[in-house]
């Protein structure tokens, strides 16, 4: 699907029954320029940048190894064979070092600038980095090609302490110590012309311990998620969604125009302030939310098989269209967002209260017996927004998003975050998210109360916009197998315990459970 930008046209209203000129919207959308592209590679060195974990923690865009991936000479990830190494001896004065990073400045022009790693082989030094007071000292690449000579500053610079899971980026110096501190650096090359004859990464020791040898690496930046061929699904066959329910595979669709959804299928839970309009991409009606300042809770609408007297499935497949309005986002905590879930808990003739596997109350994936009868402890995986980077991180205007999960395995009483790769999300565009959940096996013996040993194979894969971006393959739900998927769970809630210190809004629509694949719809343009 080609996402776009678009500005909706006509009024949007609290009753779904309201209706815009489709045409001079689609016309307004039609007109829209396409998005500029993410930009990759960008090295942050503040205090949201990169650290002994994350290449960037303000997005949560995590190294494969702690203090920093890389690529040496031969392009072996973590390699041994440097692109070129420099020795600092025992001195009282600052020194200056020169590297060899022709080969590397070839390979940052023709497949982009990722970045250098300077990597301590033996000994510890410090590096005047880019903040150091004294000009003369700071890094910088001197280049020379058939055009001419270019001095090429260093734009970011900071030390990957094994010490600490801080960033170390702020400050006149950056630290380099042999198996317990590295050095990502980045400079500047826009105005750098020509062929490339020669390049110098110049650098100044202004302190060391003992013999130091630099060793200089390319830094293996993650990618930026941009998409790919869509994955096509049962939806392809239904342009719009329209008729999408009649698919035997499908469990149900909908989206907010109307009252037929709430009556049919959420009946459970509360929205905060909502709106509803049509959009003219879409060709739908949309639910505008709000997460209010001062409170946590925005909408927990919900969908249950057991409410419904329907068998709960063991595995399942919900598509929904989300879009983040120009206001959203937290510098306090994230939101969680939708997702799935089979929390359970006691029924109590009803309904379920839920007991466990959300807010704070870790699951055991167990049924039990307590006073008021017999209880299951079930799961959650809602969707997750993280919080906005609060200072001029290069990425703070994109939304980076996970799974929020609560299951056996989890590390403390709140659930785990599990990063969707390197997805960033713009504001104003419509995303399609699919979410699948497979239960895992459960295998005996069973004690008398169905308990038995949950196997490590349960599922669940993400997909934005038809392109898989997640998966995760040896979770444990459950230790019973009366524990299922019984939630299509359309939660919207900031933290945390903090509430929210702004009004931000997110819009969703088109909504499809099924048991099989379903796609991104067909018809959008």
């Amino acid at each position: 699907m080609n996402r776009q930008v678009y500005t909706v046209v006509g009024v949007i209203c609290l009753s779904a029954s309201c209706a815009i000129d489709l045409e001079a919207a689609e016309q307004s959308t039609s007109q829209q320029a396409a998005p500029a592209p993410i930009p990759q590679y960008v090295l942050f060195d503040g205090e949201s940048g990169a650290s002994r974990d994350y290449w960037n923690r303000g997005v949560l865009i995590a190294w494969k190894n702690p203090c920093g991936d890389w690529r040496d000479a031969d392009e072996q990830s973590q390699g041994p064979k440097p692109f070129a190494s420099a020795e600092v001896p025992q001195a009282q004065q600052w020194q200056t070092l020169r590297l060899d990073a022709t080969a590397l400045a070839g390979l940052w022009l023709q497949r982009g600038n990722t970045g250098a790693l300077l990597r301590a082989a033996a000994g510890q030094c410090e590096l005047a980095a880019r903040e150091n007071p004294s000009g003369q000292l700071r890094p910088r690449l001197e280049v020379a090609t058939d055009q001419g000579e270019f001095v090429c500053p260093s734009i970011a610079d900071t030390s990957m302490n094994r010490s600490t899971y801080r960033p170390q980026g702020v400050g006149p110096s950056c630290l380099l110590a042999a198996g317990s501190a590295n050095v990502a650096m980045q400079f500047d090359l826009s105005a750098v012309r020509g062929k490339l004859r020669k390049a110098v990464i110049v650098l100044h020791a202004t302190a060391q311990r003992g013999k130091c040898v630099v060793e200089l690496m390319r830094l293996d930046a993650p990618a930026i998620h941009t998409g790919g061929a869509p994955k096509l699904g049962l939806a392809k066959d239904y342009p719009f969604d329209k008729d999408i329910a009649k698919h035997p595979d499908v469990v149900f669709a909908t989206d907010f125009s109307g009252s037929d959804w709430r009556k049919l299928y959420f009946t459970e839970g509360s929205v905060a302030e909502p709106e509803f309009a049509q959009d003219p991409q879409l060709r739908s009606t949309y639910l505008r939310g709000k997460l209010v300042k001062g409170q946590t809770g925005s909408c927990s609408l919900d969908y249950r098989w057991s409410t419904h007297r329907q068998p709960e499935p063991e595995e399942i497949y919900f598509r929904y269209y989300v879009m983040f309005e120009e206001d959203f986002g937290s510098l306090v905590d994230g939101n969680k967002m939708p997702g799935l879930a089979g929390r359970y808990g006691l029924w109590n003739g009803r309904y379920w209260e839920p007991l466990c596997g959300n807010g704070g109350a870790r699951t055991t994936g167990l049924a039990g017996m307590g006073n008021r009868g017999k209880t299951l402890c079930g799961w959650s995986l809602r969707g997750l927004s993280h919080k906005k980077p609060a200072d001029e991180n290069p990425y703070r205007d994109y939304v980076a998003v996970g799974t929020y999960a609560y299951h056996v395995d989890q590390e403390g009483h709140y659930g785990d975050h599990w990063r969707w790769g390197t997805v960033l999300l713009r504001r104003g565009v419509w995303y399609c998210i699919e979410q699948y959940v497979k239960l895992n096996s459960v295998s005996g013996p069973f004690d008398e109360l169905g308990n038995g040993k949950g196997d490590r194979n349960g599922m669940f894969r993400v997909w934005l916009d038809g392109v898989q971006v997640f998966e995760k393959t040896d979770i444990r739900f459950r230790h019973t197998p009366a524990i299922k998927i019984d939630e299509v769970w359309l939660n919207w809630y900031h933290g945390g315990t903090q509430p929210a210190a702004a009004d931000h809004h997110y819009r969703m629509s088109n909504i499809v459970v099924a048991r099989s694949y379903i796609g991104p719809m067909s018809g959008t343009r």
